[in-house]
């Protein structure tokens, strides 16, 4: 089967391809029904280049080993000595696999692939790199004790949390950004991207946030150490279902050693909003498997495993 290799503006206007304009790759590869764009070297913290296959989407096995070995040549061509995916670019996008799950309905901002996909990447060679995970907390009355002596450090200490100001969500964005860049800095994958484009990629979205259930903290001299948005799960409302279960989807909190605790305060404060308006449960989404955030929810059960995957080009 032909495969092509195009350049974003070479792409046909077909709604299959909207994601490919909003986010730009650097090669558009398109194989019968298949297709999937191609990165070259992102900057991050490592000692080798890499790239990356996003906007994937495959029909069959054939047409997707066709898709990734192309793909992989390209990126080892252009210097790049292992291949991630599938991601989008970066992980300020989606990105990951679904690779397990116990047969709960997705969630908003989930990613979600049919079961065969990652059974195609093993197949072409990749491996699985990087493990992620979502839980379910049940009980969102239950609290920590733990974190009462927490709550009074923290507050003799001067810092404060609150709502999000949406009436200046321009400048309260300024603030996530700046601490993001401190509290992702050392995540898997990451590339920093300038405050401009995190602006724009997240300021159309002021009219989709509940306020009640994003949390900024400031320290005594109102610098922010930590935030945590979470949004009720309006996909259950598309499938005709009650809303009852709220989506905390980024929590960051200051790496200095005075904030212990703060992570777990704010996961606890929106869980108890959420309970307050009437929500029964909350899935603690996309958590690296390695990460401290991995065991702030309490009580809480497994409800899906994801998988980044990557390939030693050589």
């Amino acid at each position: 089967m032909a495969l092509e290799i195009l350049e974003i503006d070479q792409l046909p206007f077909a709604p299959e391809f909207n994601g490919f304009r909003q986010n730009p790759p650097d090669k558009c590869l398109i194989a019968g029904e298949s297709r999937c764009g191609v990165w070259f070297a992102p900057e991050a913290m490592l000692e080798d280049a890499y790239g990356v296959i996003g906007h994937y989407w495959a029909k069959d096995s054939q047409q997707s080993h066709q898709l990734l070995s192309t793909a992989c040549n390209l990126l080892r061509e252009s210097g790049c000595a292992t291949v991630y995916g599938p991601m989008n670019g970066n992980t300020w996008k989606a990105y990951r696999f679904v690779t397990w799950s116990d047969g709960a309905a997705p969630f908003l901002m989930e990613p979600e692939n049919p079961p065969e996909w990652p059974g195609y990447w093993l197949e072409s060679g990749f491996v699985p790199r990087h493990e992620y995970m979502s839980t379910v907390v049940r009980d969102l009355a239950a609290t920590d004790p733990r974190l009462v002596k927490a709550r009074t450090r923290l507050m003799d200490a001067g810092v404060t949390w609150r709502t999000i100001d949406l009436s200046h969500f321009q400048e309260e964005l300024t603030k996530v950004y700046d601490l993001s860049r401190e509290a992702f800095s050392n995540n898997i994958l990451y590339s920093a991207i300038d405050q401009s484009t995190f602006l724009e990629q997240y300021l159309p979205f002021v009219d989709h946030i509940d306020p009640r259930y994003v949390l900024l903290a400031h320290d005594s001299v109102d610098s922010c150490c930590g935030f945590v948005f979470a949004i009720p799960d309006l996909l259950q409302l598309k499938r005709g279902q009650p809303l009852s279960r709220l989506v905390i989807k980024t929590l960051a909190v200051s790496s200095k050693r005075r904030y212990g605790g703060l992570g777990a305060i704010l996961v606890e404060e929106v869980q108890q909003a959420a309970l307050t308006n009437g929500l029964d449960s909350a899935i603690h989404a996309l958590m690296y498997s390695g990460n401290v955030s991995a065991n702030i929810g309490r009580n809480s059960d497994l409800i899906r495993r994801y998988t980044l995957f990557a390939k030693t080009l050589s």
